[in-house]
């Protein structure tokens, strides 16, 4: 899990890095009819290809959704540990583990709810 938050760390990087020296004038990237600055750099820094800025969009999202799923991993982990320890309300609910899936359901759904 720790090289995960580093590898899309430093992804997110480079990202910055490259969409900092690729922005174009800030009042044109406000004035876009997308309603998205990030988008419209995108396409400006394509040539404006639409098919290229909606894959370098993907591109970008896709270490966003994982590192929210690590968040969210690391999380529900923590929030059973205390719970098992009876540090939380309600732990008997929240430290409950799934017999059929031999998982802590509730907490890995409180965790997704919550954040």
């Amino acid at each position: 899990m720790a090289w995960g938050y580093f590898n899309n760390g430093l992804k997110a990087f480079v990202i910055i890095i490259t969409y900092v020296f690729a922005k174009p004038s800030i009042e044109d990237s406000l004035d876009d009819t997308t309603g998205f600055v990030f988008y419209y750099i995108f396409q400006k820094a394509t040539s404006t290809s639409i098919a290229r800025a909606t894959r370098l969009t993907a591109i970008i999202l896709l270490p966003v959704i994982f590192s929210k799923i690590l968040f969210n991993a690391s999380t529900s982990r923590q929030t059973f540990a205390s719970a098992r320890d009876q540090g939380l309300p309600f732990a008997n609910w929240i430290g409950k583990v799934d017999a059929k899936r031999d998982i802590p359901v509730n907490a890995i759904a409180l965790s997704y709810v919550i954040s």
